[in-house]
């Protein structure tokens, strides 16, 4: 395949290119499981909260747990979510740095694409500002 001036196009995308899209989609995906489990441990709590109202002050024993299962099941519940919602959020971040790495290395490289002016845009400095146009071959 060649372009109007006669150079051979690549046709194969950069590597650090290819390995930036999947990464955003992965951070999208991961901070939606981040915020549905979030919300998932937050129901947990209320359930706990709407529970322990019902019932009084819930005991606890010595060890440290709740003596009714009930409130045990919901608070280990409310803990599970909570670390599995930061592991998510804490994975969207490293997929953001890992985008931004890649960004950066795409920069660092510069063979990038060659600059192809549109020669029909006309951008020019005018009295009161620029004047920016296009310029139609009849």
């Amino acid at each position: 395949m060649f372009s109007p001036h006669g150079h051979a196009l690549r046709l194969v995308v950069p590597m650090v290119s290819r390995a930036a899209f999947p990464r955003g989609g992965r951070r999208r995906g991961l901070v939606a499981l981040g915020i549905r489990t979030h919300q998932q441990a937050d129901d947990d709590f209320q359930a706990l909260a709407s529970y322990s109202r019902s019932q009084g002050l819930c005991e606890l024993a010595e060890h440290g747990r709740y003596t009714d299962r009930v409130p045990e099941v919901c608070y280990w519940d409310i803990v599970g979510g909570a670390r599995a919602a930061r592991a998510y959020l804490l994975g969207a971040q490293a997929a953001l740095v890992g985008s931004v790495v890649m960004f950066v290395l795409e920069l660092k490289r510069g063979r990038g694409t060659r600059n192809i002016p549109y020669s029909g845009l006309i951008v020019r400095p005018g009295r009161f500002g620029t004047r920016v146009g296009v310029r139609i071959a009849w």
